[in-house]
């Protein structure tokens, strides 16, 4: 993509893609915490997955708890919206392949912000959240990824689901063991995809609400289906 006419300096390393995630027990804290809660933020970020998928990484902090799970939200969200906009607006990114992903909160932001600004995103990942599934139509012909340990998060994207066939949405489901090794889980994502669809979701059993995101981020076959995704 061509520069704009304000010639920014050049972008940080990888120019193709954005990636965000947020979790609520870190706002409001110093601005690195976001970096240091599972891989959520810096997975995309290692040289080996640079190298292999090339993008910018946008995680934002946040000072408040921008939305919870009496579905109330603050200014953040559009903020949010509007940040991704202006890395769009200012590096040469390719916006057919403009990534959203959230771990709890930021599960619940990716939910919203999607609904919200479906010609935005281009696909998204989330990892144990949950919205009200009545807001979530305008996301039933994306290509999403939902993961689940326990909790609302399970409930939330069984609700989301059965909301997103009835506009159009066709989705597959598996209950896969939290513990597996990285071959074991490799194959079962090859095996759900072959199933075809638009919406893939698993259920890690035997896991806590904080497992989710511990084990999920750490699936290199589900992060290149998402790098494999174009408008």
């Amino acid at each position: 993509m061509p520069r704009s006419s304000r010639n920014p300096p050049p972008p940080p390393r990888g120019r193709e893609r954005e990636a965000r995630r947020r979790d609520a027990s870190y706002a409001g804290q110093e601005d690195t915490y976001t970096l240091r809660q599972g891989l959520g933020a810096v997975v995309w970020a290692t040289p080996e997955e640079q190298a292999k998928h090339p993008c910018i990484v946008v995680a934002p902090q946040f000072d408040e708890v921008v939305v919870d799970d009496n579905y109330n939200q603050t200014s953040g969200v559009e903020t949010t919206a509007n940040l991704v906009k202006a890395v769009l607006a200012k590096y040469p990114v390719d916006t057919t392949r403009v990534y959203i992903t959230g771990q709890s909160m930021g599960c619940m932001m990716t939910y919203l912000l999607m609904s919200k600004h479906p010609s935005l995103f281009t696909a998204g990942l989330l990892i144990a959240g949950h919205w009200r599934a009545s807001d979530l139509a305008p996301m039933a012909g994306k290509p999403l990824w939902l993961v689940s340990s326990a909790g609302k998060s399970q409930s939330g994207a069984e609700e989301a689901i059965a909301e997103w066939k009835q506009y159009g949405g066709v989705a597959n489901t598996a209950e896969w063991p939290l513990t597996a090794t990285e071959a074991e889980r490799n194959a079962e994502t090859a095996e759900l995809l072959a199933k075809g669809g638009n919406i893939h979701y698993f259920h890690l059993t035997s896991g806590s609400h904080f497992d989710t995101w511990r084990v999920a981020y750490g699936f290199s076959a589900v992060r290149d289906w998402l790098f494999g995704q174009k408008k």
